[in-house]
């Protein structure tokens, strides 16, 4: 496990938060077991070095046959204009296997987001992306789309 990483139990996954290169890594060890409409899976104020952060994680399948997922982060009042982590927020959605590496985009406060890696199921935000309030109200409302 990365220095700096604290590991949660919740709900029978397993989170772990991490800093990598000085950037924190959401959901980058958790699975969904498939992509169904099921109950969301939810973590409150988790402890960060930049204070709290809340989100919530909910998979369909779309009409397509593609995979939905609904991200909706919470972060600590104040962010945008403190203390920000020097390389941003990355968040890691692992999915079935089915989906893997098929990140196909991504939409944040219902506009679409372009920093993203399909290849590694990320959609990332930059130290910079942080520092601006629309983009952080926008962060609790992520659809990432996979094919």
């Amino acid at each position: 496990m990365p220095r700096g990483s604290r590991e949660l139990f919740l709900m029978g996954y397993t989170i772990v938060l991490h800093l990598i290169d000085c950037s924190p890594q959401l959901c980058s060890w958790l699975n969904f077991p498939c992509c169904t409409d099921g109950p969301p899976l939810v973590a409150n104020r988790l402890t960060t070095r930049y204070g709290r952060v809340s989100y919530t994680l909910a998979a369909s399948v779309s009409t397509g046959g593609g995979c939905i997922v609904h991200a909706y982060i919470t972060l600590p009042n104040g962010l945008a204009t403190g203390a920000k982590p020097l390389g941003g927020l990355r968040l890691r959605l692992r999915v079935p296997v089915a989906y893997a590496g098929k990140l196909r985009s991504a939409t944040v406060g219902g506009k679409a987001w372009a920093t993203l890696d399909a290849n590694a199921e990320t959609v990332d935000f930059s130290a910079e992306h942080l520092g601006d309030q629309q983009t952080v109200d926008g962060m609790r409302d992520i659809v990432a789309s996979f094919a």
